[in-house]
């Protein structure tokens, strides 16, 4: 489970993912319990202090640096959670990886308020170049606009943006470390190397789902 392996550098390299919840979070003050799904280290959890919230991630090492007092190591997949039992949700930059969202939205009670966003296809051309480059395959395709879409019966905000980084290493490391991706474990040969962190640069685009609603 790469997101097990990274968690000790997940707090300090997603500094991006971090602004993301703080983005998220703005104005967004529904009462009673709730649930982050994807929780990770607690990003939401500390943008809304003030809010009690479930702080749901598969990956036991993740919520060990979660700040929440209320922590479910589980599968977004399959929530151990009943139905129509929670009264908001959020979820930051997690979705993806599940690539479903009805558990989430099974949870909320009618009317409850939620707020997600959400990597989609076309996210991080720069690594894609950079892969091809070292003569790699092609990393796992994310789900794109239209899924999420059908799913949450939104259109949602679609927008892009642009990290810029000190180097093409400081640019991998933040995919890498945080359980993204990166070159893999393949070895390389410095020639090979070389061309990935041309192609790589010190420059990486998101484009990022941003839906908000009620439970219907």
């Amino acid at each position: 489970m790469r997101f097990e392996r990274f968690a000790a550098n997940y707090a300090r390299q997603a500094e991006f993912q971090r602004a993301q919840a703080v983005q998220l979070a703005r104005g967004f003050a529904p009462a009673g319990m709730g649930i982050d799904l994807g929780s990770g280290t607690g990003f939401m959890v500390q943008a809304m202090p003030d809010l009690e919230m479930i702080a749901v991630d598969l990956s036991p090492a993740m919520l060990s640096h979660n700040p929440s007092p209320n922590r479910l190591v589980a599968d977004g997949r399959r929530l151990p959670i009943a139905s129509q039992s929670l009264d908001f949700g959020v979820s930051n930059m997690a979705l993806q990886w599940m690539g479903d969202g009805h558990e989430f939205l099974r949870v909320l009670k009618p009317g409850a308020p939620y707020r997600v966003s959400i990597v989609v296809d076309g996210s991080l051309p720069e690594l894609a170049a950079a892969r091809r480059s070292a003569g790699l395959k092609s990393t796992t395709q994310l789900p794109g606009v239209e899924h999420w879409q059908q799913q949450f019966k939104s259109t949602g905000t679609l927008q892009v943006h642009q990290v810029d980084f000190d180097s093409p290493h400081s640019a991998l490391a933040s995919v890498r470390d945080i359980g993204a991706g990166g070159h893999g474990s393949q070895p390389l040969s410095k020639s090979r190397l070389q061309d990935f962190y041309q192609a790589l640069g010190t420059r990486l685009s998101y484009k990022i789902l941003t839906i908000e609603g009620a439970k219907a």
